[in-house]
């Protein structure tokens, strides 16, 4: 996350790896939609700003365990709603060409 503070070595770097997937280093956990950095600082002020989200959505059978589970901006929970990431990419896909076919993008 941007905005964090630097941390001890060995400490709590280590202890959330099984929720994250790698080890708490400042500036180094992406959000997974957007592939932006989640900043601390806005979370701080608006802890609604973050959110727990799915690979495989929990409606679509997936579980809430940590194989399945990260944390996520708000809007990038919004914007897969219950798709999983490759569907979500896949219609943002369809919908990008859709808007280069008309010539409303290059």
């Amino acid at each position: 996350m941007t905005g964090a503070p630097e941390l001890p070595p060995d400490t709590i770097q280590d202890c959330f790896v099984w929720l994250v997937g790698h080890r708490v280093i400042p500036g180094e956990y992406f959000d997974p939609i957007q592939l932006i950095p989640i900043n601390l600082l806005e979370v701080l002020e608006d802890a609604r700003a973050i959110q727990s989200g799915h690979l495989i959505p929990l409606d679509r059978g997936g579980r809430h365990e940590p194989s399945n589970a990260f944390l996520m901006l708000a809007r990038s929970n919004q914007l897969q709603g219950n798709l999983t990431l490759n569907e979500l990419l896949e219609l943002l896909q369809r919908i990008l060409d859709r808007h280069r076919e008309r010539g409303h993008i290059n």
